[in-house]
């Protein structure tokens, strides 16, 4: 039927993770972060500022920033982030990731 379109139902904790993981990668990505982004998880790799990635992640502590190295996923010189928290948890978590880059980068 022309003009018509289909409506599909998701489950809300699926439309609230979209909106998550848009927020942080666009957030990340203008602060000036590299990323890999896993289809349908609820986690991405962000690419460590420095060659050793545990040692990004025990710099990140100062920011109150808990990153996981990513070596263990097969992600070599990444980070592990999970985006399974609320929307003002990753709001908050921008400023403290723009710092750290600030750090790294002058």
């Amino acid at each position: 039927m022309p003009g018509s379109f289909a409506v599909f139902e998701l489950p809300l904790h699926l439309v609230v993770g979209c909106l998550l993981r848009a927020l942080l990668l666009e957030g990340l990505s203008d602060i000036g972060y590299s990323m890999a982004a896993p289809d349908g998880a609820f986690y991405l790799f962000m690419k460590a500022l420095e060659p050793d990635a545990k040692s990004f992640c025990e710099r990140a502590k100062k920011y109150e920033l808990l990153l996981v190295p990513s070596d263990d996923f097969g992600f070599s010189g990444y980070v592990r982030i999970a985006y399974c928290v609320t929307t003002e948890q990753v709001e908050r978590s921008l400023p403290a990731f723009k710092a750290l880059y600030e750090e790294y980068k002058g």
